[in-house]
């Protein structure tokens, strides 16, 4: 299970992830594993930052900068996510689901934000 915390600046056309989470569950066994991390992100997109602070407060409480648990180093956050979802290295990675939460997580968001953490660390 894949869930993302994001700015809501989707006026803006930016995603700005600040929170990760995945977790590894069966029927069975129930949660196997997990993964979290808070991310630092590059920049609030110019005219939201006030929007920014205001969504924190009102919702998750993440300051979306200078947050002392998140991380800045994208590339290991975008290895370590790779290490979880995959850790054996399969040639086809096994499937990755989310949940549809208080609003609706749209694949679009989804790959944005992957594609955000790609662009990030290269």
């Amino acid at each position: 299970m894949f869930n993302l915390v994001d700015l809501d600046v989707s006026s803006a056309d930016h995603i700005v992830p600040l929170e990760v989470g995945v977790a590894q569950f069966t029927i069975a066994e129930g949660v196997v594993r997990t993964y979290h991390k808070f991310i630092e992100p590059q920049a609030i997109p110019t005219g939201y930052r006030y929007e920014a602070l205001k969504q924190s407060e009102q919702t998750h409480r993440i300051p979306p900068v200078d947050f002392e648990h998140s991380c800045d180093n994208y590339l290991q956050i975008w290895e370590e996510l790779v290490s979880f979802i995959n850790p054996d290295r399969l040639p086809l990675p096994p499937p990755v689901y989310t949940q549809v939460a208080e609003r609706q997580l749209e694949t679009r968001l989804l790959v944005a934000s992957c594609d955000w953490l790609l662009c990030a660390v290269q």
